[in-house]
């Protein structure tokens, strides 16, 4: 699993191509053009986590590696309960 990994991360996407044809009144061309260049970004940030995530791994010892896996969830849970604030906040 990358590291600083979330969930919903084409829904975040589709938020964003979302605002950007409002505010910018986006045609339809351009937002299918946007949408596979956020596509692909997206797809780039996954494989930079999944590699960042091996070189560390690769420094660690077993013990450490349990802890930092640890870490990582802990970190996607805060980041779960920010969102799940973020979306009450905006009701």
């Amino acid at each position: 699993m990358p590291a600083f990994a979330g969930e919903g991360k084409g829904e975040m996407f589709e938020k964003k191509l979302e605002k950007m044809t409002e505010k910018l009144s986006l045609t339809a061309d351009q937002q299918t053009q946007i949408r596979s260049i956020l596509e692909s970004k997206k797809k780039e940030m996954e494989d930079m986590r999944r590699r960042t995530d091996e070189q560390i791994h690769a420094v660690l010892t077993e013990e450490q590696k349990k802890k930092y896996e640890d870490m990582k969830k802990e970190w996607k849970e805060k980041k779960a309960e920010w969102k799940e604030k973020q979306k009450e906040g905006k009701k």
